[in-house]
């Protein structure tokens, strides 16, 4: 595990002739203080490591190349609890991600320490609410220093996280290319789920609901400063507008560097905007009372015109608003005749034409 001189002299303190390299919670037991021979027999607990050292000349002033030929024999009895070979894959087991915009650090640490050559910056893959691809610079104590081992890592993600939302980081471990510990061991893969938390906030204003009847309808954003925007409609469009084709209820979310802010509109669905009254019968007798066929509506009319037709369906009047039960400068027959009313309105600024017919009884 450590490389180059250990400093073993067969006089240290510990009671063990080496420690591990680690410097953390996995060294062995240092609870009793001697002196340890070379060759002493070392226990071994489970889940701790260890370190071999072996001379390969003697502490001497002097160089001589008889000395270099050495026989060891290696006496590795194992107890019940304790094996030699580890077959226990590593796991990413602690996770630390940013969660307020503008940062970009990940801390990742495994179980075991991780052969750095088996390990890169490909092996993490970020999904985040925008859409925005990110790069990835992987270090670590070791790993910056071309070490051999490394169990904590850090990520450096360009470009910082600036969108609120949730993010989703992979990391990968494939079969085909997978990183592995000291043994051999293919890490397995994870996913880490977290949310980053705007730090500011601004006002969007989509306007008014209103009712729309032509559509397609262009649907567009109010202007935003930023040096970052991204927009997200509820329909999926993710341009600073949205073409609907349909009345409902559309939401706009907009991320602007480390802010966010949505608002709702809704276009109602088109109705017919105004109502008519047509009536079924007058008495032009000169009474002052149902004199004239007048129809109604509630709305302003355009480009209003009335037409009277006998049952034969000739035409026995044209005008613009009312008859007044005469043809030709005649008093007509009591009878029934159809009347067609024609014109215009508007409704949310769009023209409508329209044709109204109805059956009317002429009284004297």
């Amino acid at each position: 595990m450590c490389f180059g001189a250990t400093g073993t002299d067969g006089s240290t303190t510990y009671d063990f002739q080496a420690y591990s390299c680690f410097d953390d919670d996995r060294e062995p037991d240092r609870s009793f203080i001697g002196k340890t021979s070379w060759n002493a027999l070392i226990p071994v607990e489970a889940g701790r490591e260890y370190l071999l050292a072996v001379s390969w000349r003697p502490v001497t002033h002097y160089y001589d190349a008889d000395f270099l030929t050495f026989n060891y024999t290696l006496d590795l009895t194992l107890g019940d609890d304790v094996g030699l070979f580890d077959t226990i894959p590593p796991v990413l087991e602690h996770f630390a991600a940013p969660d307020t915009c503008g940062q970009n650090t990940f801390d990742v640490s495994f179980s075991e320490y991780i052969e750095n050559s088996t390990i890169s910056a490909a092996n993490f893959y970020l999904e985040g609410p925008t859409g925005q691809t990110y790069d990835f610079q992987l270090g670590g104590y070791s790993y910056d220093r071309n070490g051999r081992m490394e169990r904590d890592f850090r990520l450096f993600c360009n470009p910082p996280l600036v969108a609120p939302g949730a993010y989703r980081l992979h990391f990968r471990s494939p079969a085909s290319d997978p990183v592995t510990d000291g043994c051999g061991n293919p890490a397995a893969t994870a996913v880490f789920d977290f949310e980053v938390v705007p730090t500011d906030s601004f006002t969007l204003d989509l306007g008014n609901d209103f009712r729309y009847c032509d559509f397609p309808y262009r649907l567009d954003a109010p202007p935003v400063v930023g040096t970052d925007v991204h927009y997200q409609w509820s329909d999926g469009s993710t341009e600073s507008y949205a073409v609907v084709t349909e009345p409902g209820e559309y939401v706009l979310t907009v991320t602007r560097d480390c802010a966010v802010s949505a608002d709702t509109i809704e276009l109602m669905p088109c109705e017919t905007g105004c109502s008519f009254y047509l009536p079924n019968a007058f008495s032009p007798n000169g009474d002052g009372e149902n004199d004239f066929w007048q129809p109604s509506a509630g709305c302003v009319v355009e480009n209003a015109r009335l037409e009277v037709y006998d049952r034969s369906g000739n035409r026995l009047f044209a005008g613009t608003d009312r008859w007044d039960g005469s043809t030709n400068g005649r008093r007509a027959a009591v009878g029934t005749y159809v009347v067609r009313w024609t014109g215009s309105y508007r409704e949310a600024e769009v023209p409508r034409d329209f044709v109204e017919y109805a059956t009317v009884a002429l009284l004297r």
